[in-house]
């Protein structure tokens, strides 16, 4: 079976328990165990199938109806089952695939490097950031109406869904608060809610995020918040009329928050390039031209093709019947 066929597959049909399911739930565990140890790394190995078994710097033990994953930090050992080597850029390299099939392996090349992606904020003291969002042939991420919905396939809708069960944390702006309405829940995959952090104000309406979930919501601002029921207010002073995306990070970490799948919008995710505060940047890449509407990504002039941002390592993902762009900003060494 086709690579981008076999992925289709894995994300249009979440619900239907298979492998992929299992392999899922074995990811979401993996993170959760990840994000909690204080232990220092060296390897991960870990199982999927009948059973999810998980050891940080020692091997599991091969069971009936399972699968086993080694990840690797540093030198690779000789060992049965599949093996990766994710480096200190934290790029995934594929050591062999003893077990895998097609699925399973570009499932795992997709997800795995995001599943260790606490280690790195423990090391930084910061919260990673992570930018996703769909856009035409032009850049653009929107009409002139604000009108987006729906840009990106379903394929993407479910890949988004899996990035906000894997991230502590989910970012927007005041404008696509009040732009979409927005739950920014799990909805499409098995998973937790990730927290939701708005950068705004008392003046905005939060009732789409109140009446999706319980769960309280951080309002990033440089006022004290008026309201108080369901909001924690992360208090913080602008850096030339803006947030210091770093400064959110670097916050944002303190509140126990490793990961943080910045969703937009347009103002939201350029003051965070600009500030080099994105760490990885996911453009879902639909087939469409609008002419006209409103800039993904709108950054400073410059002189210089020297000066634009330039990733350590990229690639182009086969998402459904369209691609996604995945790039790497800062080195992680």
């Amino acid at each position: 079976m086709p690579l981008q066929h076999s992925l289709k597959k894995s994300l249009m049909k979440p619900k239907v328990f298979n492998v992929i399911d299992q392999l899922w739930k074995a990811l979401l565990l993996l993170t959760k165990e990840i994000s909690s140890t204080q232990e220092e790394l060296s390897y991960i190995s870990f199982t999927f199938g009948a059973s999810s078994d998980i050891k940080f710097n020692s091997f599991v033990k091969n069971k009936p109806k399972t699968k086993a994953v080694h990840l690797f930090f540093k030198d690779v050992l000789p060992i049965d089952g599949s093996v990766f080597l994710l480096d200190k850029t934290h790029k995934l390299h594929t050591q062999q695939t003893n077990e895998l099939n097609a699925e399973e392996l570009l499932f795992l090349k997709l997800y795995l490097p995001y599943c260790c992606l606490p280690i790195i904020a423990k090391k930084l003291n910061r919260a990673i950031a992570i930018g996703h969002f769909a856009q035409t042939l032009d850049g653009k991420i929107a009409t002139h109406t604000g009108d987006s919905k729906w840009i990106g396939n379903d394929e993407n809708l479910i890949h988004a869904h899996r990035m906000r069960a894997l991230c502590d944390a989910i970012l927007i702006g005041s404008k696509t608060l009040k732009t979409d309405d927005p739950s920014l829940t799990v909805r499409k995959v098995e998973g937790g809610n990730p927290m939701r952090v708005v950068i705004g104000s008392s003046q905005d309406d939060y009732s789409s995020l109140i009446e999706s979930c319980k769960d309280p919501v951080i309002v990033i601002g440089d006022k004290q918040f008026s309201k108080k029921e369901m909001f924690n207010r992360l208090v913080l002073k602008k850096k030339k009329g803006k947030y210091y995306g770093i400064d959110i990070l670097e916050n944002l970490y303190k509140e126990g928050i490793h990961t943080v799948l910045v969703e937009g919008g347009a103002t939201t995710t350029s003051n965070f390039l600009n500030d080099k505060a994105i760490d990885i940047l996911q453009l879902h890449i639909a087939p469409l031209v609008f002419g006209s509407g409103i800039q993904a990504i709108s950054l400073p002039q410059i002189d210089r093709i020297k000066d634009a941002l330039s990733f350590h390592h990229y690639s182009f993902q086969p998402i459904g019947d369209t691609v996604m762009f995945t790039g790497q900003l800062n080195a992680f060494k």
